[in-house]
């Protein structure tokens, strides 16, 4: 069996939510760093980027402040885009010479 549904769990401050299947328990130490976070992001390639190509620019404006802008939006920082020469498969408005 690949993949199989299980029971919902709700946690609140004081752990699991009472009457769920399963008990849990997340300790946060803000002092300890185990790895440093640079960023965060979306990715445009694999054909993605259609999707942002053939919206309305109202749209495409729309869509890139909800996920770039750090006051309006998610922030995010960085954006995986792959570099073809196939159209639709990049957001970059002429696609690169061969």
């Amino acid at each position: 069996m690949l993949l199989a549904a299980q029971a919902t769990l709700f946690l609140t401050a004081g752990g699991a939510e009472a009457g769920t299947a399963a008990q849990a328990s997340v300790t946060v130490n803000g002092a300890t760093r185990y790895q440093r976070v640079i960023g965060f992001g979306a990715s445009e390639a694999f054909k993605q980027a259609e999707t942002v190509m053939n919206a309305t620019s109202a749209v495409r404006r729309q869509v890139l402040r909800l996920l770039y802008s750090p006051t309006e939006g998610a922030g995010l920082t960085i954006l995986r885009n792959e570099i073809s020469d196939e159209p639709g498969i990049t957001i970059e408005p002429n696609a690169p010479p061969t």
